[in-house]
């Protein structure tokens, strides 16, 4: 179950908020605190993971070459704003169907500014949440990957103050549960290979105490009301271990940040190997070219209610400041001196010293003859195929190398993404991410099933994901 100590965190959370198990919990009620602006909840994610100094169309070029992951590895690590963790989150979410093995938590209140005496929270109308104030965390990337890809959150916890708890309603929630004993909790946390049978002991302690630590335990801090507790696992391990002589966490986290980097160098490898292609059989590909031009200039045009966006704004959805700088060397040894504490300042040492012992990193580069292509991001090639043939034969059309995007007899009106964008829910360990009705499909050609017809694995895409509704 769990440890002692978190049993005392468990009976003074109950004590202090309302816990409620949500499953299918809306992406637009998320979108309340992913850094979205009153007016534009949905969309500006989208601009922010294309166009921003860490989007797509911004950085993946510069990860043409392992020593540039490398590189942005050790420097970033589990910066949220990556665009490592940010295709890997996606990858992750669409591998678990956007249900996690530990909780995302969200504590929320009605907004001390609203000043409402009670408020509904509707699953069904994004307005709804504007009347209260929202935290995420753990789970601010996973709530970004659902909105960005429109799909809703499982094994979600929402925590309410006990003081408003009379004062909050829910209307049209399809799957919600109170949270008011050990059992229905314990429930709700596994570790990343759960064994049918073997007992997980569940540790809720922090052991440390913070600005967000209160009495060994993670809160959240909302604006007129006391700091909200959450039961954040900081370890899962079997039961016959014990950590103190080495029994390792089972918790999916200690995972994430090296396979973040080993997902998204997989990705990289694949899409630098060949020309990003558009496949159709639309009569007239042209009308593709329009609906893409559309698209994207509903987002890269940064106006708001018909209003210019502030200079602030924009430097917000660019991510950057008008006071940042970077250092230009982007040598380790050259960056110490920019960090604080000894523990950066050792992993850029080390690093260091691996780059120098091992230059075929470097021989690796120079043998993948990177020179002798050049890409594009914004003029892909689009190619008219037969409708008789099947979508399947696309990868042997594409030479077996990089990432191709199918588009069939889609209904353009309704049709809201960049094809830049569809790259997001692709990764490199399956064969193909496709619609229900076949009509979409974004293909890895490099996936070993379209020569040996051996590990065919696919995700599916629900229409939300690519239609507006």
């Amino acid at each position: 179950m769990f440890t002692k100590k978190s049993y005392s965190i468990i009976d003074r959370t109950f004590k202090e908020v309302d816990i409620f198990h949500i499953n299918s919990f809306p992406y637009e009620l998320a979108a309340h605190d992913i850094g979205s602006s009153y007016d534009n909840l949905i969309n500006e994610i989208r601009y922010r993971w294309l166009y921003s100094r860490t989007g797509f169309m911004n950085q993946i070029m510069d990860y043409k070459f392992l020593f540039k992951r490398l590189m942005e590895f050790v420097l970033n690590v589990d910066y949220p704003k990556s665009l490592r963790q940010r295709t890997n989150i996606v990858h992750e979410m669409m591998k678990s169907n956007f249900n996690s093995n530990v909780p995302v938590h969200i504590t929320t209140c009605i907004r001390k500014e609203s000043k409402l005496t009670e408020a509904t929270i509707d699953a069904e109308d994004i307005n709804s949440g504007h009347n209260f104030s929202w935290i995420i965390h753990p789970g601010q990337t996973r709530a970004q990957a659902s909105v960005f890809c429109r799909r809703n959150l499982s094994n979600i916890l929402l925590y309410i103050p006990k003081s408003q708890s009379h004062k909050i309603k829910f209307k049209n929630f399809k799957s919600i549960e109170k949270i008011d004993t050990y059992e229905k909790l314990y429930k709700l946390y596994s570790p990343l290979k759960k064994i049918d049978g073997q007992n997980y002991i569940v540790d809720l302690c922090f052991g440390i105490e913070d600005r967000d630590i209160i009495k060994d335990q993670k809160v959240h801090r909302h604006n007129g009301i006391d700091p909200m507790p959450i039961l954040k696992a900081t370890y899962i391990y079997d039961q016959k271990d014990d950590l103190m002589t080495g029994g390792k966490n089972k918790h999916p986290g200690t995972n994430y940040v090296i396979s973040s980097f080993n997902s998204f160098n997989n990705f990289c490898e694949i899409f630098h190997n060949n020309q990003y292609a558009v496949y159709t059989t639309l009569d007239k590909p042209s009308k593709l070219w329009k609906c893409f031009e559309r698209n994207e200039s509903k987002l890269a045009t940064l106006v708001n209610e018909k209003r210019i966006i502030p200079n602030k704004k924009v430097l917000d959805l660019l991510e950057v400041d008008s006071y940042s700088s970077n250092p230009k060397n982007p040598f380790p040894k050259s960056l110490q001196k920019y960090f604080e504490g000894d523990s950066i300042k050792n992993w850029l040492k080390k690093f260091d010293i691996f780059l120098n012992k091992n230059n075929e990193i470097f021989e690796y580069e120079k043998n993948k003859n990177y020179e002798e292509r050049s890409y594009s991001l914004n003029n892909l090639p689009i190619i008219n195929i037969d409708k008789t043939l099947d979508f399947f034969i696309i990868p042997e059309l594409n030479n077996y190398r990089g990432f191709a995007l199918f588009l069939g007899d889609i209904d353009l009106d309704s049709f809201f993404r960049t094809p830049i964008e569809m790259l997001y829910f692709i990764s490199g360990d399956v064969s193909i991410v496709k619609s229900k009705d076949q009509k979409v499909a974004i293909i890895n050609c490099e996936h070993e099933y379209w020569k040996t017809k051996k590990n065919y694995k696919e995700y599916i895409l629900t229409d939300n994901v690519y239609y507006e509704g």
